[in-house]
């Protein structure tokens, strides 16, 4: 049955493969608010670009998303973050 012992032919996951579980693990980590050096920790990884291998952004994340604006180009003290919803 191979490395992922029957499950990817169960309930019609013909591309499951088992470090999907380790993808939405990290990723669910980080969207609780974990720090990526946190999950780095737990999940076992050596370099921070394994961890952001793992990683995945989706539309929920890029929905959230939050950018610093200035509002004129002279006045560098009058910042906005706008966020996208």
């Amino acid at each position: 049955m191979g490395s992922n012992n029957g499950v990817s032919t169960m309930e019609g996951l013909d591309d499951f493969v088992f470090h999907d579980f380790r993808r939405d693990a990290i990723s669910n980590l980080r969207k609780a608010g974990n720090s990526l050096t946190v999950i780095m920790k737990v999940s076992g990884h050596k370099t921070m670009s394994m961890v952001l291998r793992y990683n995945l952004v989706d539309e929920e994340d890029l929905k959230g998303m939050r950018c610093i604006e200035r509002k004129t180009e002279t006045d560098t003290k009058n910042i906005s973050v706008k966020i996208y919803a």
